[in-house]
């Protein structure tokens, strides 16, 4: 994982293995915005006051650059392909044009090969997942911009009105909705990609900034920077399922490749929070009687469970924490000393949270 260090001018590297830093690179001033191309092998950083975007490798963490690029680079972004990084130039205070702008870095050349003129205070950057769209969110303007990043150069041909200052952006798996955090409400837009309508608006908590997706599509995460809180987010129904304390300010969010773990910088003490998602469901969210059990025969394996028991209505509520749940032991009934096989599922209450067995 990798973590911008605004004040102290560098990038953390984080090991998600022991979750301690492992290396310190020194960047450019005020570095902000971290994007990491598809492969894993370079890492751009936005350098919001050296007005460029440094290049970390990831296999020896020593860095190539300076690319220069607009004013007050804030976003950033890889496309899927890895050929394009987007960097939007937030300019704050300066004139609506010709400087609120994205600068377009050619991946094989490391240089700027276009910019593309947005609207006030571009803040974040996200491609769809076929790279063939990419998505800016002008804070200053409450215009989210819509980029065919399919052409040579890019250019916007269209923007979507977001109000209460637009900030991160995410898109889902397949590409069919815009996640808009409002950093200026304690909300995050859904549009359309289709139709790039607003089709809900989800109430999260106070001053939503950044947004990340499980790399499964099922979850948004959602940092909510004017308090102390993580929304997490059921993309197929836009519902908040549970809502989990971190440090003040949270800012930055990211998810593990395969998903069993959150990071959020946390804007104002100075640390990374570190976030299972196997723990995300608080206690008044799962029903009791999901518990399920029944006698079958010696030899049964785990997964032949599901054909001795019923269907439980209850159970759906918990299916997204663990697939499948079922474990088989032997129970000696304390009515006549006999003992049996039996198949169980059921929620169990610990320190941390629930877990399913």
């Amino acid at each position: 994982v990798y973590v911008a260090d605004t004040a102290d001018n560098n990038v953390k590297v984080i090991s998600t293995a022991t979750n301690t830093v492992t290396a310190t690179v020194a960047v450019g001033s005020t570095p902000i915005g971290l994007a990491i191309t598809p492969d894993g092998t370079k890492v751009y950083v936005a350098n919001y006051g050296a007005n460029s975007v440094s290049i970390i490798t990831t296999s020896s963490n020593t860095v190539s650059g300076p690319i220069g690029v607009g004013v007050q680079p804030y976003g950033i972004a890889v496309s899927p392909d890895g050929s394009r990084v987007y960097v939007t130039n937030y300019n704050n205070g300066g004139p609506p044009a010709p400087d609120s702008t994205v600068s377009v870095i050619s991946t094989s050349s490391n240089t700027v090969t276009s910019t593309v003129s947005v609207h006030k205070n571009p803040w974040g950057v996200a491609f769809n997942p076929s790279g063939t769209r990419a998505y800016v969110s002008n804070s200053g303007s409450d215009l989210v911009s819509i980029i065919n990043n399919s052409v040579t150069p890019p250019v916007e041909i269209g923007t979507i009105a977001i109000s209460n200052t637009p900030a991160g952006l995410a898109v889902n798996a397949d590409g069919s909705q815009l996640y808009v955090a409002r950093n200026g409400a304690p909300s995050v837009d859904v549009v359309n990609t289709a139709t790039n309508a607003i089709v809900t608006t989800i109430t999260v908590g106070s001053n939503a900034a950044g947004l990340a997706v499980s790399p499964d599509g099922g979850r948004l995460y959602v940092a909510n920077n004017g308090g102390t809180t993580m929304s997490v987010v059921d993309t197929a129904t836009n519902a908040v399922l549970s809502t989990v304390a971190l440090g003040y300010a949270p800012w930055g969010v990211a998810v593990t490749p395969d998903g069993t773990r959150v990071y959020t910088s946390d804007d104002n003490n100075d640390k990374v929070s570190v976030i299972s998602t196997g723990w995300q469901v608080p206690a008044s969210q799962v029903p009791l009687a999901a518990m399920q059990q029944a006698a079958v025969p010696a030899g049964t394996q785990a997964a032949d469970c599901a054909a001795f028991v019923p269907t439980d209505a209850d159970w759906p509520a918990l299916a997204h924490l663990h697939a499948a749940g079922w474990s088989v032991s032997y129970a000696q009934w304390p009515n006549d000393q006999k003992g049996g096989w039996v198949c169980t599922r059921q929620p169990y209450w610990t320190g941390a949270g629930w877990s399913v067995h």
